[in-house]
């Protein structure tokens, strides 16, 4: 993989990679969302789990994640806001973008994320989907400058 699936702008190797492996935990809110985003993108169903706060899992958490993951194609992340409450608690607002069934949808979360242990995990968002209407002929929101008809409406 080349490009870093959270639109940082970076390769993946040089961004999200090592977060995921866990070779380098992220030091902000901002950085463990960026990387969920591309466990997602990239299906690291282990790392979702993880750097989720255990105390929201639910009894099927890796299905639900997993059956998320394997059911989209995410395609792009938009960064509104961030910041830090204090030491152990932080927000970030977000866009993400997904192809599924020849559609893109939205998701647009404000995230609550807590450090414990020395690292930070995902605790909670409030969160709301919708279908975005999209002309064949319109340039794809992916920002390939592909009409979608030629790019996320066929995968």
């Amino acid at each position: 993989m080349e490009n870093c699936p959270c639109c940082s702008g970076l390769k993946f190797k040089d961004c999200c990679a090592d977060k995921i492996s866990r070779k380098n935990p992220a030091q902000t809110p901002l950085e463990l969302m960026r990387a969920r985003y591309s466990a997602y993108a990239v299906k690291d169903i282990d790392f979702l789990v993880f750097s989720q706060d255990s105390r929201t899992h639910s009894e099927n958490i890796r299905q639900e994640i997993a059956d998320f993951a394997n059911a989209v194609k995410f395609i792009k992340l938009e960064i509104h806001n961030h910041q830090h409450d204090n030491e152990t608690q932080g927000h970030v607002n977000f866009s993400a973008y997904y192809a599924s069934n020849g559609q893109i949808h939205h998701l647009t979360e404000n995230s609550q994320f807590v450090f414990k242990d020395g690292e930070w995990f995902y605790l909670s968002g409030d969160t709301d989907f919708s279908t975005l209407k999209i002309n064949r002929n319109e340039t794809c929101p992916c920002g390939s400058g592909k009409k979608f008809k030629r790019c996320c409406a066929n995968k």
